[in-house]
């Protein structure tokens, strides 16, 4: 069976085991059909795709799971509140470029939490149609973020204009669509033999062990509750703009010998120059769950739990 790719800027959905694409309209039968929805920004192909479809052998198991391909972040989260059976995969952290600000504000703003986390590696390829030849390539099309991974390419080939789409897969399927020997798109391999195009050049991207953090997303109600150790604990913090505030939160995490694994701040929009910390933790073991749980009790701050799931692993 075979997935069709998705056209900008439609909607469509699909099956985790590449069955026939369903159009907006079916949204509604799909969605009373499917057991499990797993929805993602891009297009099959994308990184984002191939995260959704780990979520979805993972967390699901071979049962059929519907694949909602969103053209926007905003819509992965406005898909996971149709129903509790959706959820949502979301890019939170790539090793060369940061954090993805975006869906932090989302995490908060539309009150989702994390349920699993996977790494996923990050090869880019320079694809074109197969006639291409590479010192003929005058435009390359990818998703800003692929595009700020590559920096390098556009340094070595300055003919080279990058062109920012709103997916690295649609790119290949511009590409494949425009048939112009002369433009190329920067796309993962499975994006390049899905739309019938030839690798220019292979691992293009700046830094080796290029890699994204996803994580899984639901509604907040259901989050869980308990996991067994070793596990990741995400919050929010919301902390008084005074000295030291800061400083005494990451010492109670540090006195408890929890493995702190990211904190980032964000601003308030409502409250200038106030700033809000998202805030990763490894727990360890059970000793480590204990004094957690017990220091969580006298924290006297604005604090939202994000998600508890277990420490994810590379693909």
């Amino acid at each position: 069976m075979t997935q069709q790719p998705l056209p900008a800027p439609a909607v469509q959905y699909g099956t985790a085991q590449y069955g026939t694409t369903r159009q907006p309209s079916d949204y509604k039968s799909t969605q009373a059909k499917a057991k499990r929805g797993v929805a993602f920004q891009g297009n099959i192909g994308s990184f984002s795709h191939r995260a959704a479809q780990h979520f979805a052998e993972q967390m699901f198991g071979e049962s059929e799971t519907t694949l909602v391909a969103c053209r926007s972040f905003d819509e992965v989260f406005e898909t996971i509140h149709t129903s509790k059976d959706f959820y949502g995969a979301i890019p939170l952290e790539n090793t060369s470029m940061g954090s993805i600000d975006a869906n932090y504000d989302l995490l908060w703003s539309r009150e989702a939490v994390i349920t699993a986390e996977v790494f996923v590696p990050v090869q880019h390829n320079l694809i074109s149609i197969p006639n291409a030849v590479l010192e003929d390539i005058r435009e390359v099309y990818s998703h800003p973020a692929a595009l700020d991974q590559c920096r390098k390419l556009f340094q070595k080939y300055p003919q080279m204009r990058p062109v920012p789409h709103w997916d690295t897969s649609a790119s290949a399927g511009l590409v494949k669509d425009r048939q112009d020997p002369k433009i190329a798109a920067i796309a993962s391999g499975k994006a390049c033999e899905a739309n019938g195009l030839s690798v220019i050049l292979p691992n293009i991207e700046d830094y080796a062990h290029n890699a994204t953090r996803f994580g899984l997303i639901t509604q907040a109600e259901y989050a869980a509750k308990h996991v067994p150790t070793p596990y990741k604990v995400s919050v929010a913090l919301a902390l008084p703009n005074e000295p030291g505030s800061l400083a005494a939160v990451l010492t109670n995490f540090a006195r408890c010998g929890v493995n702190l694994t990211t904190c980032k701040s964000r601003p308030i929009p409502e409250l200038p120059w106030h700033y809000r910390f998202f805030v990763d933790i490894e727990v360890a073991n059970e000793e480590q769950h204990k004094l957690i749980y017990a220091y969580r009790k006298e924290f006297q701050y604005d604090v939202r739990l994000l998600g508890l799931y277990p420490v994810g692993k590379l693909l």
